[in-house]
């Protein structure tokens, strides 16, 4: 078997020990620690058991860390990560592999995926922001009774841009057609109303422990 990690509609940022994978189809969040995330990056189609085993191995120091591999591409495969779903091995190989699975934990070589899927929110209506300059319109959006914007307005005595086409190699907060320019893509508003990285506004990271909903973070700080 050699399985590969799953990467389109996908947004990664490293955040500590722990790699975030944000999933823009169902809005999940996952947080891979260090063996987890070694596992994934690996999976590019090619690389078997026994080489992912020896790459893990590699990296917190222990000598057979296939326990680990396959618990790791079991969850990694139920939370979508996978390209093609990996099969969960029959009862008997899961009772050896606990046994297998404690001498790891005390070199902490134990893979962890923490998933946190939160219902994506839907706008209760767009709304537009004049501003100060009194010509340009930013995008917003109606929550709790105010509208809250999306765009970035030009500073004082800056020129007034009309809304652009494309959004590569323009900066953030730039009006495009449908929505404003964030990291060379061109997002509507209802773009950054689950996206953690990206939560209310272009840039806004929620912390670790916290999701986005209806453009802000949540959870416990």
């Amino acid at each position: 078997m050699t399985p590969t990690a799953r990467t389109d509609g996908l947004t990664t940022r490293k955040l500590g020990d722990e790699l975030v994978v944000f999933d823009k189809t169902s809005g999940a969040v996952h947080y891979l620690n260090r063996v987890a995330e070694a596992v994934w990056r690996s999976c590019d189609g090619r690389t078997d058991l026994p080489a992912l085993a020896r790459i893990v191995g590699r990296s917190t120091g222990v000598p057979d860390a296939g326990p680990a591999v396959e618990l790791a591409l079991e969850q990694l495969s139920r939370r979508g990560l996978l390209v093609t779903p990996v099969e969960r091995p029959p009862a008997d190989r899961r009772r050896d592999r606990r046994q297998a699975l404690k001498g790891l934990a005390a070199a902490l070589a134990i893979p962890t995926v923490l998933t946190v899927t939160a219902t994506r929110a839907r706008a209760e209506s767009f709304c537009s922001i004049v501003c100060p300059d009194g010509k340009t319109m930013i995008p917003g959006h109606i929550y709790g009774g105010q509208c809250m914007p999306f765009g970035i307005c030009p500073g004082a005595g800056a020129a007034v841009s009309p809304p652009v086409a494309n959004c590569s190699g323009v900066p953030n907060g730039q009006a495009c057609a449908g929505g404003v320019c964030c990291g060379g893509e061109c997002r509507s508003p209802e773009g950054f109303l689950g996206d953690p990285f990206n939560c209310g506004t272009c840039g806004h990271v929620c912390p670790v422990s916290q999701t986005c909903v209806n453009g802000q973070c949540v959870g416990q700080a």
